[in-house]
């Protein structure tokens, strides 16, 4: 790997910044939970976290943005403010020196929070809306959209489950999982940083985000395109 710093974020729910070295070596990190974001005007709140939270990481690991030779940015799914500022702030810092950008998925880094127990599976879910969670299965390494009901039944004291952010019906999935634990702080960042490392780079900034489901806007937008089909019949 190129000597430089490295940058490594997260805005899908809880937010996370980690500076590292060429090497893998975690240098200054912060984190402010899903909910525990200082209040400003709308829209604007988690840019203004992130840039601050990252202004912060600069100055304790005595480096700066003209250090920066890479930037990892997890792409969601989540919450699509939280991944449309992420993305934004990770392509704004890329471009002025055309630095690669490395998309990961946001479900994906849960997996490195803890080791596996035996032969236990894992899951890893991130809350959406309307009781829905996204949802990814280490053994598949597939993400899909699942009601809260249908996440339930797939239950198991076989199965432990990684969470990121607020998980309204945290009381009732811990009561059918093996364990659930909150790994808003306790990611691995260099392994983290190995996930990103793995896919191809971008190199002209555009990055397309994991939404899985549509949201509210597309939805309206949708919908009022089939009313406009179905009085064109």
């Amino acid at each position: 790997m190129k000597d430089g710093l490295v940058l490594l974020m997260d805005l899908s729910a809880s937010l996370y910044l980690a500076l590292l070295d060429a090497q893998g070596k975690v240098l200054s990190t912060r984190v402010r939970l899903q909910g525990n974001a200082v209040k400003g005007p709308p829209g604007t709140v988690r840019g203004e976290s992130a840039h601050d939270l990252l202004d912060e990481c600069f100055q304790e690991s005595g480096m700066g943005p003209d250090d920066l030779v890479r930037i990892c940015i997890g792409t969601g799914p989540g919450s699509f403010t939280g991944i449309r500022v992420g993305v934004a702030l990770a392509q704004g810092l890329a471009f002025p020196k055309r630095l690669p950008l490395y998309p990961y998925s946001s479900l994906a880094a849960l997996e490195t929070a803890i080791k596996p127990q035996g032969t236990a599976s894992r899951i890893s879910i991130i809350a959406a809306t309307a009781g829905n969670y996204f949802v990814r299965s280490e053994a598949t390494g597939r993400e899909s959209l699942m009601t809260i009901g249908d996440l339930a039944a797939c239950g198991s004291g076989a199965i432990h489950m990684l969470t990121f952010g607020n998980i309204p019906d945290r009381e009732r999935l811990a009561s059918v999982f093996a364990s659930v634990q909150a790994c808003d702080a306790g990611l691995n960042y260099s392994q983290v940083l190995d996930l990103a490392l793995r896919v191809t780079p971008i190199l002209d900034g555009v990055i397309r985000p994991n939404y899985i489901m549509a949201s509210a806007a597309e939805e309206k937008r949708r919908e009022a395109g089939e009313k406009l089909g179905r009085q064109g019949d």
